[in-house]
Formats: C-alpha cells, sequence, structure tokens
C-alpha cells in the first residue's frame, strides 16, 4: 500500500516536471521570437536612419565630412533613438552568421541585442568595446566562441561607415579583469561574453584592417 501511494507521488512530480520543463521551453521560444522581431525591426529603421544621414552629411556646406573630423557640424551625432532605445549602428561577423543593432549599454538591452560597452561613437578610433549575453540557444554572441583569428568583424554606424576588423586574439580572462577594455592609441574592437564558467570572460579583439 505504502509503495503505491510513493508510486503515484512520484509519478505526479514527474509529471509536474515535465509540464514545467515544457512550459520554459515555449516561454523561451516565445520570447525569443519576440526578440527577434524587434531586432529585425530596429535594423530595418536603422538601415532607414543611415540613408537620411548619408543624404544629410552630403549636404552639410556641400562638402564630404567624416564622423571623426572634428570640424564636424554640431548637429550630427553618434546615436538615433530607433524603438526607445540609443542605436549606434549595427555589427556583423560574417563567419558565425551574427548581425544585431548596437544599443547603448544597460541591462534591458542586453537581453534584447549586443550593447556598446565603451560608449563611444563608432568612428574606427580607440577600443571599441561591444558586450554581449553567451546564450545556449546560440542567439546574441552564443557563438561568439567559434570567432577564430583571421575572421572579420564588421562595424557600420549610424551614416552608413563601415570598420572592418581583422580578429587578432581569443581568449578568456577572470570576470574582474577589465585591462583588454581600457582604451587603445590602436583602432581595435574588443567583444566581451561570459563563458559557461561564472568565473570567466570571453574576449575576441580585433585590429581595424579598412573602413569606408
Amino acid at each position: 500500500m505504502k509503495n503505491s501511494k510513493l508510486t503515484l507521488i512520484l509519478e505526479i512530480l514527474l509529471i509536474i516536471v515535465v509540464f514545467v520543463f515544457i512550459g520554459v521551453v515555449l516561454y523561451d521560444f516565445y520570447e525569443g521570437k519576440n526578440t527577434d522581431k524587434n531586432v529585425e525591426e530596429i535594423l530595418i529603421q536603422l538601415d532607414k536612419e543611415i540613408e537620411i544621414n548619408t543624404n544629410e552629411i552630403s549636404g552639410i556646406n556641400n562638402e564630404k565630412l567624416e564622423v571623426n573630423d572634428e570640424k564636424i557640424d554640431a548637429k550630427i551625432q553618434g546615436t538615433v533613438s530607433i524603438n526607445s532605445s540609443m542605436v549606434y549602428g549595427k555589427i556583423e561577423i560574417p563567419s558565425i552568421r551574427l548581425k544585431y543593432p548596437i544599443l547603448e549599454y544597460n541591462e534591458k538591452n542586453l537581453k534584447n541585442s549586443i550593447c556598446n560597452l565603451s560608449g563611444t561613437s563608432i568612428n574606427g578610433t580607440g577600443n571599441l568595446s561591444i558586450a554581449g549575453h553567451n546564450t545556449s540557444n546560440g542567439r546574441l554572441f552564443g557563438k561568439l566562441r567559434n570567432v577564430k583569428s583571421g575572421d572579420i568583424i564588421e562595424v557600420t554606424n549610424i551614416y552608413g561607415q563601415k570598420y572592418k576588423y581583422l580578429v587578432f586574439k581569443t581568449t578568456k580572462v577572470d570576470k574582474d579583469d577589465n585591462s583588454l577594455l581600457k582604451f587603445s592609441s590602436e583602432p581595435i574592437i574588443t567583444l566581451v561574453t561570459c563563458t559557461n564558467s561564472a568565473k570567466q570572460r570571453l574576449i575576441v579583439q580585433g585590429q581595424l584592417i579598412s573602413q569606408n
């Protein structure tokens, strides 16, 4: 009798666990779909903003201006507001089929996209530091561990200027080690995400090789 009751209790608990697991999977799938839709909307709107900004830059004083030129008109900014988020541009890594808008760094944006950790405009100078979560489903920087030396990282600002970086370093550091995020006199990019270990961070760095 006791064994029968125990078996029944175990079966009920197993059923509950299965339903909870299914619920979590469905919730993650639903949230992922909504997030992907929002990201796609931002990318579409960003491309429209890039076209507008490119035309505006061409028209200022009828001369060609660079975003990192100190003489640039004061109305030219480093970000644009899209869907209530400040957007710096977009990042693409062809080798892992990654393409995301680069948003202002905060916890909310980190759940949805890639964020500008350095907080500076995208102009091909200094150390452009970009952060993203390491997800189990491969979204965001979930595939960053597959990037290797020699791969290309492409970053485009809100004026359509594209900067290409050649990956020269992939390493893991202590979670409190921020040495690779410091200012650099050389134009580089630093991508950072967590690892499966809560004690380390994965770092990918690239050297600027071209801009247009």
